[in-house]
């Protein structure tokens, strides 16, 4: 599903009609005076763009390791 921009102002006067196509899994660009500002899009998505954005930079760290780390600390 592509990638649509909004304006600020548009965001603004139908903030509950982009809330809807958000969770419905679109996602959006919201642009201010022509430069990109932020992001809008289903939840589920940005769980997933903030772990792809952490491929390669945790290499070589044992995930069982670390949850057992974390389970001693509690």
């Amino acid at each position: 599903m592509p990638t649509i921009t909004i304006t600020a102002t548009q965001l603004k006067n139908a903030l509950g009609h982009y809330l809807e196509e958000a969770q419905k899994g679109k996602d959006f660009i919201v642009s201010k005076d022509g430069i990109e500002i932020a992001h809008l899009g289903p939840n589920s998505a940005n769980k997933i763009n903030l772990l792809n954005s952490f491929v390669g930079i945790a290499s070589g760290i044992d995930e069982n390791k670390c949850k057992e780390e974390r389970l001693s600390k509690k």
